[in-house]
C-alpha cells in the first residue's frame, strides 16, 4: 500500500497510510475480521488457562467466568476443556441455580448447558459475563487448609 513519511517530529520511519491491520496476505482486514480474530486468540488462550488451572493437584473447585457474550469464549472453551476435566474427576456445578439465563442449548449436552450461567446485556439489562463451576472432591492425601 501506499506509505508516508514520519509526522513532524523528525521521525522518519515508513508506516502504512491506512495504519490498519493487515491479514496472512498483507491486505487491509476489516474491523470485523480484527475482532474475531481478538476473541479466537482470547478464546485459546482462555482455554490453555482453564486447562492448566485444572491440573493442580489439590483443587476442587475452580471458577471460570468472562465479560463476554460470545460463545466462543465461553460454552466453547468449556466444550473443549470438559473432557480433560472428567477425566480428573470434575463434574459442572450449577452456578446461582436461581438465576433464569442459562448456558447455550445446542453447544454443551442440556445437563452441562444448565449448569453454566449467562447474562445477556440486552434481556438482563446489565452487562454480559458468563459463569462456569468445576467441582470435584478432595484428591486422595489432600489436606485441608
Amino acid at each position: 500500500g501506499e506509505m508516508r513519511k514520519g509526522d513532524e517530529s523528525g521521525d522518519d520511519a515508513e508506516v502504512p497510510a491506512e495504519g490498519g491491520v493487515v491479514d496472512a496476505e498483507g491486505q487491509p482486514a476489516s474491523a470485523v475480521d480484527a475482532a474475531e480474530a481478538r476473541v479466537v486468540k482470547l478464546a485459546q488462550f482462555q482455554a490453555r488457562a482453564l486447562s492448566h488451572a485444572l491440573k493442580f493437584p489439590s483443587a476442587e473447585r475452580i471458577s471460570y467466568s468472562t465479560c463476554s457474550i460470545h460463545a466462543l469464549e465461553n460454552e466453547l472453551v468449556i466444550k473443549e476443556v470438559l473432557p480433560e476435566a472428567v477425566k480428573l474427576g470434575y463434574t459442572l456445578e450449577a452456578a446461582v441455580p436461581a438465576w433464569h439465563r442459562r448456558g447455550m442449548e445446542g453447544v454443551l449436552a442440556p445437563g452441562a448447558a444448565h449448569a453454566l450461567l449467562r447474562a445477556d446485556q440486552f434481556e438482563d439489562d446489565m452487562e454480559g459475563f458468563f459463569v462456569a463451576i468445576f467441582v470435584r472432591p478432595p484428591p486422595p492425601g489432600a489436606r485441608k487448609a
